[in-house]
C-alpha cells in the first residue's frame, strides 16, 4: 500500500514523500530543503529510492543534488530543463512513464509556469504531483512559458478522473480564497463553506493539501476559465493580488 506523507519546508512550500507502507521504502517529489526530509525519513525509518522533480526552480529542487548524492538515488527531472537540473539521471516528457516502488506514473507535461514543467500522475491511486502548476482555488504564475501554455496545462488537468487528489506544492489555498473574494467572482455557498473550513485547518496549523479535482472543478476561477482571454486576464489580476 501506498500512501503520501507531506514535509513542510520553507514559508509555505510541501515536499512530498510516497511511501510504501510494507516495505518503507520512499519516493520524494520536490526536496527544495533536504534537512526536513532527512530527518522526516530518519523518523518514520523509510529507505529512499527516487527522486521526482517537476521543474527547476529552487525551492523544488534545492536539497535534491544532496539527497541523491547521501542516498544513491535514482533522479527523474523534466526533459526540457535538462540544461537548469543537470544531475538527474532519467529526463522525461510526455507520453512517457516509468514505475517507482511498484507503481505507474505517467508523465505529463504541463507547461508554463516553466519552460518544461512536468506532473506525475499516478493512475492507480488517482493522485497528481502539479508542482506549481495548480492550486486551490489558483494556479501558479507564469514565469518561463506562455499563458496560452499554462491555459492548456489546466485542460490537459480537466481532462483527468473528477477524484483526482492533487498535490500541489505550496500552502497558498487561504490566499487564493481572498483573491476569489477580491475579484469580484459570483458568490458561491460552496465557496464560502470552503473558506470557513480552511480557516479552521489554517488556525490548528494542518494542511489543505490534497484536494479532490473534483472540487476544483466546481469552484476554481482558473480551471473555469472558458477561454484563453478569460484566464488571462484573471492571472494578470492575480500577479497584483
Amino acid at each position: 500500500m501506498l500512501k503520501v506523507y507531506l514535509v513542510p519546508i520553507l514559508n509555505d512550500n510541501y515536499v512530498h514523500v510516497i511511501v510504501n507502507t510494507t516495505s518503507r521504502d520512499c519516493a520524494i517529489v520536490d526536496p527544495g530543503v533536504a534537512a526536513p526530509v532527512r530527518e522526516f525519513m530518519r523518523r518514520e525509518g523509510l529507505t529512499p529510492r527516487a527522486l521526482l522533480l517537476t521543474h527547476h526552480h529552487d525551492d523544488h529542487i534545492g536539497g535534491a543534488s544532496e539527497l541523491r548524492r547521501e542516498f544513491g538515488l535514482v533522479t527523474y527531472a523534466p526533459f526540457m530543463e535538462m540544461d537548469s537540473i543537470d544531475f538527474a539521471d532519467v529526463y522525461l516528457q510526455e507520453p512517457e512513464h516509468f514505475e517507482v516502488l511498484g507503481t505507474q506514473m505517467q508523465v505529463l507535461q504541463l507547461r508554463g509556469h516553466t519552460r518544461g514543467h512536468i506532473g506525475y500522475f499516478a493512475p492507480s491511486e488517482k493522485w497528481l504531483f502539479s508542482g506549481d502548476v495548480l492550486f486551490s482555488m489558483g494556479c501558479g504564475r507564469v514565469f518561463e512559458g506562455t499563458m496560452d501554455q499554462h491555459y492548456q496545462s489546466l485542460q490537459k488537468i480537466k481532462s483527468l478522473p473528477a477524484d483526482t487528489k492533487i498535490f500541489c506544492a505550496h500552502e497558498y489555498t487561504e490566499n487564493n480564497l481572498n483573491f476569489f473574494k477580491a475579484s469580484g467572482q459570483p458568490a458561491s455557498v460552496a465557496v464560502d463553506t470552503y473558506a470557513l473550513r480552511v480557516r479552521d485547518l489554517r488556525r490548528q496549523n494542518q494542511f489543505t493539501v490534497p484536494f479532490p479535482l473534483s472540487q476544483e472543478l466546481e469552484m476554481n476561477p482558473f480551471l473555469r476559465a472558458e477561454s484563453l482571454e478569460e484566464f488571462t486576464k484573471l492571472r494578470l489580476l492575480r500577479n497584483t493580488f
